[in-house]
C-alpha cells in the first residue's frame, strides 16, 4: 500500500484523515449556520469537541 504525501505533516496517516473530516465537518456546520439553514447549540458543539480532545 503506497502512502500519498499528508498535507497535514503527520505521520500517522489516520489521524490526519480524521482531523480533515472533523475539520471538513465543521466547516460545512459553520457555512449552514451562516445561511441560517441550520440551527445548532454552538456551545454544546464546542464543548463536544474539547471532550473529544479539541483541534489539533
Amino acid at each position: 500500500m503506497s502512502r500519498t504525501p499528508n498535507p497535514l505533516g503527520s505521520s500517522d496517516t489516520r489521524t490526519s484523515f480524521t482531523e480533515a473530516l472533523r475539520t471538513e465537518k465543521l466547516e460545512r456546520i459553520r457555512r449552514r449556520v451562516e445561511t441560517g439553514t441550520y440551527f445548532v447549540d454552538l456551545e454544546l458543539l464546542a464543548t463536544r469537541i474539547v471532550d473529544d480532545g479539541g483541534i489539533r
